[in-house]
């Protein structure tokens, strides 16, 4: 489904990359127990150093459009009184009730200071809204930049009762350019979330909603896309605003599993259509279950990080053997039960992982999967994946209890074993949420943009299924 050009509302203007987006400017009240301050300030969701909210504010009283206006307060706020943490100061806008509570980080001049806003903040009406439309920052690896045509709708969640249309901002192409020469950030893409039915919801209910789509976004992009400024509609125009923060980080070569250009792409009725249409249903079924809620969004916090090898490449296969494990649990024990809990602590951690690739249909050995021979080459008690790489992370924790020999051998294959490592760990989340159709297989030896990609190793392939173009 394509979405039509006015189906998506911007929040607020996208400038140019790096620069604030300005959400409030205008009279302010700073607030702390009891004592009032009244004065002129401004608020901007800013990119740097790292994304968040900030704001200005002048006690000067006074129109400042007018440098006639009489003043209203002469004072000083003592410097040092509001820079103590305790009690906290808050922030009021004008028509809202008591709003953020912030943190002084500047004295500039005289009564004029600087600071952030913390926590979720909400501003208009908690009433019922027709339409929810929010930003998505540094996300382009999820949307076929070769089409022409600048609207991407998802229509996964209509048969959920939701629609989910993305525009991509006008420039987007022009924004990639600067970004994969400087880096930084920017806005990719504009959402907006609407009933099927065209009814009413809450926005709690959105938020929830769009929450969980970003973080199997994130997933998908393998680094943080954050939704950023949900903004409440309802025919008579914006009803409430929510300002947070949401992780994201800076753009970044990333190297992901998902099929970016699988739309392209030919099945037995002519196309494949775009695997968010059977992605998005199989996460969501996983999300709305509490414990599965609780894995997923641990499982991915740690291949997103491990991905850019947070802590080095020791820290990134530490990270994916955690995750793993974490994945045994809640495959082998929760899902299937075939051993308790105690039964699978019981097992050496490549026996785990024997049978947690054994479940989701992973090759093992190198007749299985030739990418690893090289790999498992390299000591010759390395029969299988599960045993190699169990080896590497232990001589990475116990490097003292390790010969020296041993220790060369890591070292030559820690780049390898993180890149299967993150290979089983995608797969193996891919297959907790039921997926099952094609990925962009990290340890294939011929890999670009537009694939070839693979179907899933638990999926077998059909006799008339066609081969997938390269």
């Amino acid at each position: 489904m394509i979405a039509s050009a006015e189906a998506v509302s911007y929040p607020h203007a996208v400038g140019p990359i790096g620069e604030p987006i300005r959400l409030y400017d205008g009279e302010f009240e700073l607030r702390r127990a009891g004592v009032i301050f009244l004065g002129y300030g401004y608020v901007e969701f800013v990119w740097f150093p790292s994304p968040g909210f900030h704001f200005k504010f002048d006690l000067v009283r006074g129109d400042p459009q007018d440098p006639a206006a009489e003043l209203k307060q002469d004072q000083e706020i003592p410097l040092l009184s509001l820079f103590d943490e305790d009690p906290p100061i808050f922030i009021r806008f004008p028509d809202h009730a008591i709003g953020p509570k912030v943190r002084l980080r500047g004295y500039q001049a005289p009564n004029a200071f600087s600071g952030t806003l913390e926590g979720e903040q909400h501003f208009g009406d908690d009433v019922p809204i027709s339409s929810l439309s929010f930003y998505l920052a540094n996300g382009p690896r999820l949307i076929d930049e070769s089409d022409d045509d600048p609207y991407s709708a998802i229509p996964a969640l209509e048969d959920k009762g939701w629609r989910v249309t993305f525009e991509v901002v006008a420039d987007l192409g022009e924004r990639l350019k600067t970004l994969k020469a400087s880096s930084g950030y920017t806005i990719a893409q504009v959402g907006r979330l609407v009933r099927t039915d065209g009814s009413t919801f809450r926005a709690h209910e959105g938020v929830q909603l769009v929450d969980a789509l970003a973080w199997f976004l994130s997933f998908a992009n393998g680094d943080w896309v954050g939704p950023l400024l949900p903004v409440g509609y309802d025919e008579s125009g914006k009803r409430l605003e929510i300002w947070r923060a949401w992780k994201i980080t800076h753009w970044r070569r990333t190297d992901s599993w998902f099929p970016v250009t699988a739309a392209s792409q030919y099945d037995d009725k002519g196309q494949l259509g775009n695997p968010l249409a059977e992605l998005i249903p199989c996460f969501m079924r996983r999300w709305s279950v509490s414990v599965s809620n609780e894995t997923l969004q641990t499982a991915i916090h740690w291949y997103i990080e491990a991905g850019h090898d947070a802590g080095g490449l020791e820290g990134a296969i530490i990270l994916t053997q955690t995750a793993l494990e974490l994945m045994a649990s809640a495959m082998v024990v929760e899902d299937r039960r075939l051993l308790s809990a105690q039964g699978l602590a019981s097992l050496p951690v490549f026996e785990q992982f024997r049978l947690l690739f054994g479940i989701a249909s992973l090759p093992v050995t190198s007749d299985e999967l030739p990418q690893v021979k090289g790999f498992l080459s390299a000591d010759n008690n390395w029969i299988d994946t599960p045993k190699a790489l169990t080896e590497v992370r232990n001589a990475i924790i116990h490097s003292g209890k390790r010969s020296a020999q041993k220790i060369r051998t890591v070292k030559q294959v820690l780049p390898r074993a993180a890149e299967i490592y993150l290979w089983y760990l995608e797969l193996i989340i891919l297959n907790f949420i039921g997926y099952e159709g094609l990925y962009d297989n990290r340890l294939a030896a011929i890999r670009g943009y537009w694939g070839p990609y693979e179907n899933v190793p638990w999926r077998r392939q059909e006799a008339n299924e066609p081969s997938l173009p390269g």
